[in-house]
């Protein structure tokens, strides 16, 4: 297998994880198609599809954070980190 193209637009994220997951390990190329209304004509072109992102595997809208505020709030403070071992830590 070269390729894995995941067609199903809203499944059990942590079903998706998994087989993505196996899939890139095994060195196969993640790739994704857009949900149905996004074709083209009702057609969907290879130009449509793309690699999977982590914001497809997340099974929650990203959050975006402000990289200037951060670093001025935590700027010459210690910080511990903690529960990072999980699936994106």
């Amino acid at each position: 297998v070269d390729q894995l193209i995941v067609t199903v637009q809203q499944p059990d994220p942590e079903h998706r994880r998994r087989v993505v997951d196996t899939a890139m390990k095994a060195g196969v190329k993640v790739l994704t198609v857009p949900p149905v209304s996004d074709w083209i004509n009702g057609q969907l072109s290879a130009g449509q599809m793309r690699a999977v992102r982590i914001e497809d595997l997340l099974g929650r809208p990203v959050i975006r954070l402000d990289d200037a505020e951060v670093r001025a709030r935590f700027a010459g403070r210690r910080v511990l980190v903690t529960g990072a071992a999980g699936s994106i830590g």
